[in-house]
């Protein structure tokens, strides 16, 4: 395990010559106050992440492979984004119910990349007016936890972003997960069945 901690800065990504940090089997842990990957994203090959953003910045993590993330919380109006090699797992074992949560404008990206790379929501992700969009080269998969919350952020869920072929790509939400943009739109894509759970709009 890793744990990064800055008491009034942040975490900064000192270039690309290197992965920067390698834990795998292991958590990485980022305590930040201004900001993860603000001048280009922390490049990771770790098992599972556990982040909170203080202050001000932008979070952004750059995952070699797959990744379990448990926590990324920004208590201010600064972004979110992850994108992984592999499958982007989002589960927090229920505490805190927003496994990835922002303020304001801050928006949420979650990007899992390769054929087989799967995106899976099993707890939830929030934002005020911030946008949200998942893509995922395979599919993505809600679980019953899994809901997704904006006052007025639109909604964005792509499966099969690589168009990949007829067998890659399925879009499923589990009976009684809940999409809830508020007043922002809601827009999901795939290229093979979309399993719909609710979808919450005012949107006209």
């Amino acid at each position: 395990a890793v744990t990064l901690t800055s008491t009034e800065g942040g975490i900064v990504d000192g270039g690309a010559t290197t992965v920067d940090v390698v834990a795998a089997g292991g958590r990485l842990v980022i305590d930040a106050v201004t900001g993860v990957g603000a001048a280009g994203a922390i490049d990771t090959t770790v098992d599972s992440l556990d982040l909170e953003n203080a202050t001000s910045g932008n979070v952004d993590v750059a995952e070699t492979d797959a990744i379990t993330v448990v926590q990324a919380a920004q208590g201010t109006t600064g972004n979110v984004q992850i994108v992984a090699g592999g499958i982007v797992t989002l589960d927090s074992a229920g505490t805190p119910a927003n496994v990835v949560s922002t303020l304001l404008t801050g928006t949420v990206t979650i990007d899992a990349n390769g054929a087989a790379s799967d995106i899976l929501v099993n707890d939830g992700i929030s934002t005020a007016s911030g946008a949200i969009t998942l893509d995922a080269d395979n599919d993505v998969i809600f679980a019953a936890e899994g809901d997704i919350a904006s006052t007025s952020g639109n909604v964005a869920v792509t499966a099969d972003k690589d168009d990949g072929g007829a067998s890659s790509g399925a879009l499923t939400m589990n009976d009684g997960t809940l999409i809830n943009a508020g007043s922002g739109t809601i827009t999901l894509s795939a290229d093979e069945d979309v399993t719909l759970g609710g979808l919450l709009t005012t949107n006209t």
